[in-house]
Order: C-alpha cells, then sequence, then structure tokens
C-alpha cells in the first residue's frame, strides 16, 4: 500500500468536508429563521414558546428539530397576522398565499395600534390608562 492510500484513507475528502460544511450553514440559517420568527412572535405580545422550544434552547437543537420549529413558528405567525387582519377588516381575498414577510408588512400598520373601539370617551380613558401604567 502506498502512502498516498494511507492519507486518502485518514483525510476527510473534500465532499465530506463540503457536507459538513452545508450542515453548518443549515443549523446557522435555521437557527437565526428561529430566533426571527420568536422575535416577531414576542413583538405581537405572544408566548414565542414552539414544541422544541419548550424543552431545548435553540442553540441546541439539530437540524430536524429545528425545521421542526421554525414550521410551528411560521404557522404561528401566519395564524396571529391573519387574524389581526381579519379583526381589524384588513383582510383581503388572495391573502391566504401571502409570505410571512407580506403578511407581516400588511398587518405592520396595525402593530401596536391603539385602543379605538368602543365609545370615544371610554377608548380615549383605557389609552390613557395604558400608557400611565
Amino acid at each position: 500500500m502506498s502512502r498516498i492510500d494511507e492519507v486518502n484513507r485518514t483525510t476527510p475528502t473534500l465532499s465530506c468536508l463540503a457536507l459538513d460544511n452545508n450542515l453548518h450553514t443549515s443549523l446557522f440559517q435555521l437557527r437565526q429563521e428561529a430566533y426571527t420568527l420568536k422575535q416577531w412572535i414576542a413583538e405581537e405580545n405572544e408566548d414565542p414558546q414552539g414544541p422544541i422550544s419548550q424543552e431545548k434552547k435553540v442553540d441546541e437543537m439539530n437540524v430536524p428539530e429545528l425545521e421542526k420549529e421554525c414550521e410551528f413558528l411560521r404557522s404561528r405567525l401566519q395564524q396571529i397576522y391573519t387574524h389581526k387582519l381579519q379583526v381589524n377588516s384588513k383582510w383581503e381575498k388572495g391573502m391566504e398565499s401571502l409570505s410571512l414577510h407580506d403578511l407581516r408588512a400588511k398587518a405592520s400598520g396595525l402593530v401596536g395600534a391603539k385602543f379605538t373601539i368602543g365609545a370615544g370617551n371610554a377608548s380615549e380613558e383605557v389609552l390613557r390608562n395604558r400608557q400611565t401604567r
């Protein structure tokens, strides 16, 4: 056996290194997505915990766990934005096919909207009470 054969057996091939690098990139991207989705959910004053993040930190999750977590969080955000748009009579036909980014943009004008439901005086009083808490 030549020295080259010995080196080839013990040295990782370029394809193995590429797979390892792709896995690292995938983990990083999924973690970033999970953190972003959690932040967006928290901005809506909703619980940002997913089914797996109740048990594990995002940094400790593997790729399948992160994929499941992100899928849940995406679905949760879709529900939150859809509900917000429907409640504020801003929902339009065809919006169900919008991406999360587009839905978020449509709902962004409603994020942090002041309380205005009901009689004007009562609404203003509730708003003042909220601001002085």
